[in-house]
């Protein structure tokens, strides 16, 4: 793993979970949740990784879904709720992805309502259904306010100690770079990020 990589993102010793994960021969599924969880598929594909892909998201949007599973989320009720049985909550169209042999990796960004409060919801839900899944996250910009960084480190905090999660700060980027970011080049870092990770965990 590089020096930036270690600096952003520290991989749990001794997990097992990682090692039963890459030892399963299943196919790989990964699942966008949130519009920087699709932007990190549409990262991944570019890089010409053989893998399904879905994106949930809230809202339309433009980005290039070819041969992307593509659910858009059109109720509140699909993404809002974070208790014990939120994953009761999940609509059936969301529900009918998991429902495969498939091994998942939840790609999204914590702030919003999809990106924190859904990843949370499916963690638990694959959790315990026993399903072979991991999740990679990131947490939001100081700028992006109060309200998704208290959002984001609610899900942070249910989270955190899971063996199948991983997480960087999207603040950490500022750090390794001497560049002037704009918003969209870090979001595009960020996308960086994420397959960094999935690259050092052995994919």
């Amino acid at each position: 793993m590089s020096t930036q990589s270690q600096y952003l993102f520290e991989k749990k010793s001794d997990n097992s979970l990682i090692t039963e994960f890459l030892d399963n021969p299943s196919p790989i599924h990964f699942i966008g949740i949130g519009h920087a969880g699709l932007n990190v598929i549409l990262c991944l594909k570019n890089k010409d990784i053989e893998a399904q892909f879905t994106g949930i998201v809230k809202g339309p949007t433009k980005a290039n879904l070819n041969n992307i599973n593509f659910i858009n989320l059109n109720s509140e009720t699909e993404i809002k709720p974070k208790n014990e049985h939120a994953a009761t909550h999940l609509s059936e169209k969301i529900l009918e992805v998991f429902r495969s042999s498939d091994k998942f990796v939840l790609l999204s960004g914590f702030g919003g309502q999809t990106g924190s409060n859904l990843t949370e919801a499916l963690s638990l839900y694959l959790e315990a259904n026993k399903k072979t899944f991991i999740v990679i996250s990131s947490l939001p910009l100081k700028l992006e306010g109060e309200y998704r960084n208290n959002n984001a480190n609610n899900t942070l905090e249910t989270l955190k100690q899971k063996d199948y999660f991983f997480h960087f700060k999207h603040d950490t980027l500022l750090d390794i770079t001497d560049d002037e970011l704009t918003i969209k080049k870090s979001l595009e870092l960020a996308d960086e990020q994420f397959y960094k990770i999935i690259y050092a965990l052995n994919f």
